[in-house]
C-alpha cells in the first residue's frame, strides 16, 4: 500500500511510482487473460461472383396453406419447395401427418412467434452473403447454397442440415434464451443458451467449415480433435471476423474469461496426463463435445475446452505461417506438426 497526501502525488517522483505500479497491474492483468490473437484474413470481395442470398420461407408457406384443402396446397407448394415436398402427396398418410403437425396448437404458437420475430429475414440474408463471398474468395469452386428456414417442431439436435447444395435452417431454434416454450419442453440449459438470433450465423457457417473438411478425415487422437474444432473455429475467423469470439465458439463472457485465464493451467494438465495422443472416445468427449461444463474442472468452467484449446494453436500457427492459406491449412492432416510449428505455449 503507497501512503501519501495528494499534495505528494503531484511529484514527478510519485507520479513514476504510481506509473510502474499501474503498469505492472495492466500487464499481470494481460498475462492472465491469454488469448491468441485472431489472424487477419484479407477478402477482396469485389473479386468473388456471387449473388445476393434470397433465403426462401418454407415456415411461412407451409403454415399459410388452408387446413381444410392441404393436399391440394401442398401440392401447389411443392415446385417450390422440393426440398421439403418431393414426397408422394398422394399417399393419405403422409399429407395426415403433414396436417396434423400444421394444426397442431403448439407448433402453430412456435410458427407465429418465429414469424414475429424474423419478420424481417434481411439482416441474415445479408450477413450471409458476406460470409459466402468470403468463404468464396478463400476457397475456389465454393458455391452458395439455397437458403429455406422452416419450423422443425423444436428438433434441437439438428438446428442446421446443409449438403452443399441446399441449408435448411430450424427458425423455431433461434428464438432467444429467454423463449419460455424451450423451457416448458425441457431442453438442456446448455443448449438453450445459445438458441439466439446471434447464434444462428455461425451455427450456418459451422456447418460450411464442416462440409468443406468432410473429404479429409481427421485422427483419432484429442490433438486431431482439437486441431480440426480449431480449423472450424479459424474458418469463421476468417467468414465472419466481426463475430465475437464467445459467440463463435457459443460461450457465456465469464465462460470465454475463465478460458482465457486457465489457458495455461489446462495446458499443462493435458501434457502432465498425456491425453493430447489419447484416442479413448471418452477423453475426446469430455474435451470436444457440447455440454454445461468440462467435468474434470468443475461447474464454473468451460464447456469444449478442447476445441478452445485447438482454436488458439490453430491461430497461433496461421500467426506465424503467414504464407500458409485457409484452403491449404484445411487440407493439412499432421496435427503434430501444426501443433509443433505454432509454437503454442500459454503464458502464466
Amino acid at each position: 500500500m503507497i501512503n501519501c497526501t495528494f499534495a505528494d502525488i503531484s511529484t514527478p517522483m510519485h507520479i513514476r511510482r504510481l506509473s510502474k505500479l499501474f503498469f505492472i497491474l495492466f500487464v499481470t492483468l494481460i498475462a492472465g487473460c491469454h488469448q491468441t490473437d485472431q489472424p487477419k484474413f484479407k477478402a477482396d470481395l469485389s473479386k468473388v461472383d456471387l449473388q445476393p442470398i434470397k433465403i426462401k420461407r418454407y415456415d411461412k408457406a407451409f403454415f399459410a396453406v388452408n387446413p381444410s384443402h392441404f393436399r391440394e396446397g401442398l401440392v401447389a407448394l411443392a415446385p417450390s419447395y422440393p426440398l421439403f415436398l418431393k414426397i408422394n402427396l398422394n399417399d393419405t398418410s403422409i399429407v395426415n401427418d403433414l396436417r396434423r403437425f400444421a394444426i397442431d396448437t403448439s407448433i402453430r404458437k412456435l410458427s407465429a412467434d418465429v414469424e414475429k420475430k424474423y419478420a424481417d429475414i434481411s439482416p441474415l440474408e445479408n450477413n450471409l452473403t458476406d460470409a459466402f463471398k468470403r468463404t468464396a474468395f478463400f476457397f475456389k469452386g465454393f458455391k452458395a447454397p439455397q437458403i429455406y428456414t422452416y419450423v422443425s417442431g423444436l428438433d434441437y439436435l439438428y438446428p442446421i442440415r446443409y449438403d452443399g447444395d441446399n441449408m435448411a435452417i430450424s427458425i423455431d431454434l433461434y428464438l432467444g434464451k429467454d423463449y419460455l416454450q424451450y423451457k416448458k419442453v425441457q431442453l438442456p440449459n446448455y443448449k438453450i443458451r445459445n438458441m439466439t438470433q446471434e447464434r444462428l450465423l455461425p451455427d450456418c457457417m459451422t456447418e460450411v467449415a464442416k462440409l468443406i473438411l468432410s473429404t479429409i478425415k481427421p485422427g483419432n487422437t484429442l490433438l486431431d480433435k482439437m486441431i480440426y474444432e480449431g480449423k472450424v473455429l479459424v474458418f469463421m475467423d476468417a467468414v465472419i471476423p466481426e463475430t465475437p469470439d464467445s459467440t463463435k465458439i457459443g460461450y457465456t463472457s465469464s465462460q470465454l474469461r475463465w478460458s482465457q485465464q486457465n489457458a495455461s493451467n489446462i495446458w499443462k494438465y493435458f501434457i502432465e496426463n498425456k491425453l493430447l495422443y489419447s484416442s479413448n472416445p471418452e477423453v475426446t468427449k469430455k474435451f470436444i463435445q457440447e455440454s454445461p461444463f468440462t467435468v474434470s474442472f468443475g461447474r464454473e468452467s468451460a464447456p469444449r475446452f478442447g476445441a478452445w484449446t485447438g482454436w488458439q494453436i490453430v491461430r497461433e500457427f496461421m500467426n506465424k505461417n503467414k504464407s500458409v492459406t485457409l484452403e491449404q491449412l484445411f487440407r493439412m492432416t499432421d496435427s503434430q506438426a501444426i501443433l509443433e510449428k505454432s509454437g503454442y505455449k500459454p503464458e502464466e
